[in-house]
């Protein structure tokens, strides 16, 4: 709480410093260590893998992509077993300025994968290829969050020469309201830039083929229906305990916990809390429109 109450009055430093920090991020500048592929796998000698067999077909899809599978790492991360964490997978590194790049999954694709690597699997994985072709984990943070800074400070800017101009309600009070402001305008714009990254990723992989648009139309039913599992299991725990609870005051918040989780993920399997994701449903518009290279 305290922190929280800190960065929020520090809002105009806290946004020049994250603007800063994007400049002077390893990604603005390219340095790439031919070597950097190896030397990360070597750090990570415990690392679960696939069957060759798996790996073999992984890397073949990878080139068919149009990226040079030498350049990256497929990670199984136990950790990542959550639909709602990107559904089990997810991109990270830059291949222009780092020389390698990650594609993490969760140990529950990854027994999926092992098993038939399947069109919703490869379409997951395109996604996850289109972040690193558009280089979205290197410079395309970088411009994000130099956006970002710089949406913050206008925000901040504009409403306190605007409060100040309008209605005068002393430093205290302006500098609070500039604040919320700048983080609302921030928060906003991340999110906004990320939705659009996700688009972006969609289509890269969904464009390919038939087979890997309908694919990703298939993974994201899956994912509403894991949604939904999850929704309805958190909503019949909590009533289950509102009916043992034993005074008012556990009933009713047990009552509160139940709102919470149906609010959080809709009956229709949307995550609406998932602010830097777009709405499963727009995803899946976007993929019909698509027009498909032939297969």
């Amino acid at each position: 709480m305290l922190s929280s109450t800190i960065s929020l009055l520090a809002e105009p430093l806290g946004a020049a410093l994250m603007g800063l920090y994007a400049v002077t991020w390893p990604y603005s500048r390219e340095n790439v260590d031919q070597n950097a592929l190896e030397i990360m796998a070597q750090s990570k000698p415990n690392q679960k893998k696939f069957s060759e067999e798996t790996t073999q077909k992984i890397e073949a899809f990878i080139a068919t992509i149009g990226i040079d599978p030498k350049k990256v790492l497929i990670i199984i991360d136990d950790s990542m077993d959550l639909p709602c964490d990107s559904a089990g997978f997810r991109a990270n590194g830059s291949i222009k300025y780092q020389g390698y790049a990650e594609v993490t999954i969760g140990p529950k694709m990854a027994e999926e994968i092992d098993k038939e690597f399947s069109s919703v699997h490869r379409f997951a994985i395109g996604h996850e290829l289109g972040h690193i072709a558009h280089d979205d984990t290197g410079i395309g943070f970088v411009k994000r969050e130099r956006m970002t800074s710089i949406i913050r400070l206008t925000a901040y800017g504009v409403t306190s020469i605007a409060l100040n101009t309008l209605y005068p309600l002393g430093w205290v009070s302006t500098h609070l309201m500039s604040c919320i402001a700048g983080k609302i305008a921030g928060f906003i714009c991340r999110n906004g830039i990320k939705c659009q990254q996700e688009f972006e990723a969609d289509r890269f992989i969904g464009v390919k083929s038939r087979e890997l648009r309908d694919g990703g139309l298939k993974f994201f039913e899956k994912l509403k229906s894991e949604l939904i599992t999850i929704r309805e299991k958190q909503i019949k725990e909590v009533k289950t305990r509102e009916c043992i609870a034993h005074t008012s005051f556990e009933r009713c918040l047990y009552r509160v916990m139940t709102i919470i989780s149906a609010v959080k993920i809709s009956k229709e399997g949307e995550h609406r809390l998932n602010f830097n994701h777009p709405s499963i449903r727009e995803r899946q518009m976007r993929l019909l429109k698509l027009e498909p290279a032939s297969s």
